[in-house]
Parts: structure tokens; sequence; C-alpha cells
């Protein structure tokens, strides 16, 4: 009893740190979007007080919201880890939960970036007084370093989200070798 509900645990751990961190990839760049915005009382609203109070209610959600792990999941021990017995309610729930938390993030996250390309474009376009060409430069920097930062993440998340899509399928449907092999070749794309 005392390595299953363990198991629960570990398993409630894992979920939450991926929700966790794939919300806090969507809720930068929110932030990145907010600032780039022309909006001022949206560049204002990007604060310290606003993200505080933000964190929290993220991490006491996702710790609520992920409650159903260790509560409703029947847990077996099979020979590839602690899961929900294969073709249980609880099995097909935790592989749709799997699949729109690791899709739905990516699409936000793909919004927001196209927001914040069009946010640093616009921007670019911005009338500005004559100035010496170092300055000018300095002045694209920021906007050189947030697309590169957003990129990033897309990046990461793309890769993430192929990952998390693939191990929910391969877990049940198939062989051993099939799943080493497709995880070797995220693992070459995400190393690229």
């Amino acid at each position: 009893q005392i390595s299953m509900d363990l198991c629960k645990f570990r398993v409630y751990g894992s979920t939450l740190s991926v929700a966790l961190s794939r919300h806090f990839l969507c809720l930068i760049l929110l932030d990145r979007w907010m600032i780039t915005s022309r909006s001022a009382s949206l560049r204002n609203k990007s604060s310290l007080k606003y993200g505080r109070w933000l964190i929290l209610f993220s991490f006491v959600f996702w710790m609520l919201f992920s409650l159903h792990v260790p509560i409703g999941n029947p847990s077996v021990t099979l020979s590839s880890g602690c899961m929900p017995p294969p073709g249980s309610t609880y099995a097909i729930f935790y592989t749709v939960y799997t699949i729109i938390i690791g899709i739905f993030p990516l699409f936000i996250m793909i919004l927001f970036v196209f927001l914040i390309m069009k946010n640093l474009r616009s921007r670019g376009r911005a009338i500005r007084p004559s100035a010496s060409l170092t300055q000018q430069t300095l002045n694209h920097l920021p906007t050189r370093q947030s697309r590169s930062y957003t990129l990033l993440i897309t990046y990461a998340a793309v890769t993430f989200a192929l990952y998390i899509l693939a191990s929910s399928i391969f877990r049940q449907q198939f062989k051993e070798c099939c799943k080493r092999i497709y995880q070797q070749f995220i693992r070459i794309i995400h190393h690229v």
C-alpha cells in the first residue's frame, strides 16, 4: 500500500510540474506580449505586483486541479511503471488530459508568438527622430533579443508537446523498440 501511495504521488508530482512549466511558459509569453504592446495600460499591468499574484494563483490552481491523479488514479504497478490499468476509464481520461494539456498550451504559445512578432514589427516601423548609428543599433538590440527568446520558447514548447503526445500514444499501443526509436528521434531534433 505504501509503494502504491508513493507511486501515485510521484505521478502527481510529475503531472503538476509539467502543467506548471507549460503554464509558466504561457505566462512568460503573455508578459512579453504585454510589454511590447502599444497600450500603456497593458504595459502597466506587466508589473511585479500582478506577477506575484498571478504566480501564486497559478500554483494553487494547478495543485488543486492535478489532485485527480492521487485521488482518481486506480494505479497498478506494471513493468513499465506506475500507471492506471489499461482500458480503464481513468486511463482514457488521463490520455485525453495529457493530449489536451500538451496541445492547448502549444496553441496559446503560438498565438502569443504571433502577437509579439506583430507588436515588434509595428514598434520597428514607428517614426523615430534621427539618432546616431550606434544609438539605433542599441535601440534594436532588445527587439532582437525578444525575438530570439520568443523563437527559443516556441521551439522548446513544440518539441515538448511532440514528446508528450508521443509518450501518451506509445504508452499502451506500440512496442518498446518503436518507443525508444521515436524518443531518440525527438532527442536528436531537440539537440539540433
